[in-house]
């Protein structure tokens, strides 16, 4: 700053002040101040509530997915619902990639495979979603808070011990959670979550592993440097 400048400044400065003093308006100023205070105070607060109130509503569908799965009423994954019919599977999936002959229709991509399995009823009473290579990354939506990235460890602290002790197939681990009209098996690999599939029954739990019904296949790699 040059010095002419500092000093035009310095004047305007005390100019202000000396109208200040002068109209005795200090008395003024702390209160515009005191009420400018309150106004940020207020500001601040609602902003603090507001964070507070979704956090809480964030936290009771969290509770309430959580319940629903333990009491055997999580009905629907990726979309489908158990009982749903062929044609509404068609409708929200598309057709199946592979042959519809099958006892899985499924729906493969790159980084997720659905399958949805029907009864003699043409009724879907199992839906499966899974990374088709046994990695611990898959495009599949998050259930109670628990996607691919979650441990074992964040698994049990949100739905607590299974219902029954678990399993072991492979290089796989399941965690099966509900009661009679809808489960969930969690299937971990590496410590992770790898797939999750909700069965109607008992009897339409899979009876081998999950990798079974999917079209396995390697993802595509990213191409390398060039020589």
């Amino acid at each position: 700053m040059e010095i002419g400048t500092g000093i035009f400044l310095a004047t305007c400065i005390g100019i202000a002040v000396w109208q200040i003093d002068k109209r005795q308006a200090w008395r003024k100023v702390g209160r515009i101040s005191f009420w400018l205070f309150v106004l940020l105070l207020i500001g601040a607060l609602g902003l603090v509530a507001v964070a507070q109130y979704d956090n809480y509503i964030a936290r009771s569908k969290l509770d309430a997915e959580v319940k629903a799965i333990r009491e055997g009423n999580l009905r629907t994954i990726e979309g489908i619902e158990l009982g749903s019919t062929r044609v509404e599977v068609r409708y929200l999936l598309g057709d199946s990639t592979n042959d519809p002959n099958e006892p899985f229709s499924v729906w493969s991509k790159p980084l997720s495979e659905k399958a949805v399995r029907f009864n003699d009823a043409g009724l879907v009473d199992l839906v499966l979603c899974a990374t088709p290579t046994g990695d611990t990354y898959f495009d599949c939506d998050a259930i109670a808070g628990i996607n691919s990235f979650s441990t074992e460890k964040e698994v049990l602290e949100k739905l607590g011990s299974p219902v029954v002790p678990a399993t072991f197939k492979g290089d796989a681990k399941f965690l099966s959670y509900g009661k009679p009209g809808s489960y969930l098996d969690i299937c971990l690999k590496k410590g992770r979550v790898a797939a999750f599939v909700i069965y109607s029954s008992p009897s339409a739990k899979p009876r081998l592993t999950y990798e079974q019904p999917l079209q396995t296949k390697e993802l595509p790699k990213a191409p390398g440097p060039t020589d």
